[in-house]
């Protein structure tokens, strides 16, 4: 499964354990990473991954939720 989110100026798409911001110009973190910023740890990220943390978060656990999983079937997804 691919993520992709569309904001105005940016493309935000989670594949592969990957979160790839593209603006312009390519940022990139693990999901891993991205799932524990937007959870209030101090990882460090690139901004413009950390600004769309709690979104690609929020998408995935209410995908989680939809399919009747819990967070670690996060891990079975390919996204």
């Amino acid at each position: 499964m691919v993520l992709r989110l569309a904001y105005p100026g940016r493309v935000v798409i989670v594949e592969g354990g990957e979160v790839l911001v593209f603006d312009g110009r390519l940022h990139s973190a693990p999901l891993e990473d991205v799932l524990r910023s937007a959870h209030g740890s101090p990882i460090p990220l690139p901004p413009e991954v950390r600004e769309v943390a709690g979104d690609v978060a929020r998408v995935l656990n209410d995908h989680s939720r939809v399919r009747g999983g819990s967070r670690s079937s996060l891990k079975g997804l390919a996204c």
